[in-house]
């Protein structure tokens, strides 16, 4: 048996063919393939010495080389990759996979092809593929990396205005919702519920969607469109200002006419819901002014088709005959009254009490059926050649008309003969409230204490209650027989004054 030693961690070891050697603090164990056997090695006091067996040849720098291999295995070092040497063609020995050498010995680089997840690569396919990223990590859309491989065209990490979720270009109309970039809705296109500029459909948001059944739309109600989103028109039940509509009922109602007016008796159209039989805008020969077909004896006075009268009938005597004319005579005055002049036009007639018992307040009694206390403006618009007398103050020949309220209290009647000069019935006076008088919306205590005055009445004007003021004989008309309101069944104003008029009112 032959020996080596090694020296502070050095050794010498001959063979024939050369130096092999293995030296450490411990005991190493060694196995010479010879032709039999196999010796150990032991190690005192740093001196490590191999055993040989005897038919081996060994010795120091001496002897001859055995064709035998002989190997060691040591943890301070051997032969290849990963014994902390960096040995033939390797680039870098770690000892191991490190964040700048690779297990297999070669430098650490993402796209190296090697995944080095100590130099934090996740993945390396050596260059882009659908499943790992140029910078060795894990493809994914929404990880920041554009990976044109994996489909993606961007990737900013999420939604941006420029990018959509699953990295495709932010595009209204896309398909893809991307709030980011403004959008409420994306439905590939214009749909029932998007609108093509990927804002939520809503009718009168501007834009037209006719996928939504929109045929116009402008933001809002306009003379062509309306809030529904359909063309202005009259009849389709919108009511459009803008178009000039005033009401639209789907048609004619009692409330509105066929053009989408107000429906009303005198306004020229015929509406038949609204119980109407003609309309001439007014009386005219064939048509009251209630918009019922005249006819003599139905109780409406129609000017226009000649009547001077109409009591409801066609009997004579009653003062009014059977072709609606008035009765001329000495019963043209209610029983007990004195006709004392009839106007020249037939429409105004002078009545007295012989007696002068009547309060001047009840003077209407006077009239004949039907008849009324003339107002100031029937008066003048039915007075020519009326040249009868009329008397001073206090004198029976005073005549007096209209009842009118005075501003502070009380009440007046249109009177002719004490003022302004007047002394015939052919004169025309202002307004006036001159003798004192009462009546329920004014009353006074100077209703009776004038009872010699006479009567001037009149037939009532024809269009005089149908709402329109279409008559010189009108200052109002309020389309009602109210005596208590603002305008009186004569269409002049119960209180002058109130009105810009009224001597002594």
């Amino acid at each position: 048996m032959s020996s080596v030693r090694c020296f502070s961690g050095h050794f010498v070891f001959a063979l024939a063919l050369g130096l092999v050697a293995a030296c450490s603090g411990d005991d190493v164990p060694v196995s010479t393939t010879s032709e039999g056997t196999t010796t150990g090695a032991t190690t005192t006091d740093g001196v490590t010495t191999f055993a040989m067996d005897s038919g081996s040849t060994t010795g120091v720098g001496t002897g001859e080389a055995s064709e035998d291999t002989a190997s060691v295995d040591s943890s301070g070092g051997g032969l290849g990759c990963g014994n902390g040497v960096v040995e033939g063609d390797e680039s870098c020995d770690d000892m191991g996979e490190s964040a700048s050498c690779n297990a297999d010995c070669t430098a650490a680089a993402c796209g190296d092809g090697v995944v080095n997840p100590t130099a934090g690569e996740a993945c390396d396919d050596g260059v882009e593929s659908a499943s790992c990223n140029a910078d060795c990590t894990a493809a994914a859309c929404g990880d920041g990396v554009v990976n044109p491989t994996a489909g993606e065209t961007c990737d900013e990490g999420g939604p941006s205005t420029t990018c959509n979720d699953d990295c495709t270009p932010a595009s209204c109309g896309d398909g893809v919702v991307n709030a980011t970039a403004g959008e409420q809705c994306d439905d590939g296109g214009e749909s029932a519920t998007c609108d093509v500029d990927c804002t939520l459909a809503e009718c009168q948001d501007g834009m037209l969607n006719v996928a939504a059944g929109e045929i116009c739309d402008e933001g809002s109600q306009t003379a062509t469109c309306d809030i529904d989103c359909t063309p202005a028109e009259c009849g389709d039940a919108y009511p459009n200002g803008l178009a000039g509509e005033v009401c639209d009922d789907g048609g004619e109602t009692a409330f509105c006419n066929a053009n989408c007016s107000l429906a009303s008796c005198g306004d020229g159209l015929v509406n038949m819901a609204a119980g109407e039989q003609c309309d001439d805008m007014g009386p005219s020969p064939g048509c009251d002014v209630d918009c019922t077909p005249s006819e003599c004896g139905d109780g409406v006075i129609n000017g226009p088709a000649g009547e001077q009268c109409d009591d409801g009938n066609v009997l004579g005597g009653d003062g009014c005959d059977s072709t609606c004319q008035w009765e001329i005579g000495p019963s043209d005055c209610a029983p007990g009254f004195t006709t004392v002049s009839v106007a020249p036009s037939g429409l105004a007639v002078l009545c007295d009490d012989p007696a002068d018992v009547t309060c001047e307040e009840d003077l209407e009694l006077a009239c004949p059926p039907g008849w009324g206390l003339c107002s100031r403006a029937q008066h003048v618009n039915r007075n020519t050649g009326w040249n009868v007398p009329t008397g001073a103050f206090g004198t029976p020949e005073v005549v007096v008309g209209e009842i009118y309220c005075r501003a502070g209290s009380g009440a007046g009647h249109y009177t002719l003969g004490p003022y302004d000069g007047v002394t015939s019935l052919q004169d025309d006076p202002p307004v006036n409230c001159g003798y004192g008088s009462s009546r329920s919306s004014c009353p006074s205590v100077f209703g009776c204490n004038e009872t010699y005055v006479r009567a001037l009445c009149c037939t009532p004007t024809p269009s005089c209650g149908n709402g329109v003021v279409d008559s010189v004989e009108e200052e109002c008309d309020d389309g009602n027989l109210d005596e208590n309101d603002d305008c009186l069944n004569s269409c002049s104003w119960r209180q002058p004054s109130a009105h810009g008029g009224g001597v002594g009112c």
